[in-house]
């Protein structure tokens, strides 16, 4: 494995890549939507995840986070973009952690926000993934109901501007 490809893919391999991908793209059938047992899980389990601050041995060397929750970290504009790439590690180490489907689904979530964010913030890609399929994680998290409207927001204006790059 080459260097630029350690630093494009943070050192996952081809199954992890698409393990968190796979999550990410599951698609919210009828049955799954209209579940309320997994919206009312899924929902406890991000708004747990999205409550807690990121762990400060998470942040780069001189960054702090303040004390912010992860949901603060991501709904502020003026996160530095080294921050939401912390954010982003921290969502897929707890993804390749979860002991349940919906904390996984949860700390996938929290992944591809911060790459959402990335772009909307600071017009920048934190991510090697193709834009098209960024652009299909997007539109599917921002239909999510259980999502926080924050967020699902951020997924959508994402959605657009990834869609729009590739054109």
């Amino acid at each position: 494995m080459d260097e630029n490809h350690e630093e494009t893919t943070f050192g996952m391999t081809g199954e992890q890549i698409s393990r968190l991908l796979a999550f990410a793209l599951e698609p919210t059938s009828p049955s799954d939507e209209d579940s309320p047992e997994l919206s009312r899980t899924a929902r406890e389990a991000l708004g747990d995840l999205l409550s807690q601050p990121l762990p400060s041995r998470l942040l780069p060397s001189g960054l702090r986070a303040g004390g912010q929750s992860v949901q603060e970290l991501l709904q502020n504009p003026r996160t530095p973009l080294r921050v939401l790439k912390a954010v982003k590690e921290h969502g897929k180490a707890l993804s390749r952690r979860a002991d349940h489907r919906t904390e996984s689904i949860a700390a996938t979530i929290v992944y591809y926000a911060a790459i959402a964010c990335a772009r909307l913030f600071h017009a920048q890609m934190i991510s090697d993934q193709p834009v098209e399929r960024l652009a299909d994680v997007f539109g599917t998290q921002a239909k999510r109901r259980w999502v926080p409207a924050e967020l699902r927001e951020v997924f959508a204006k994402a959605k657009v501007l990834v869609q729009s790059a590739n054109r």
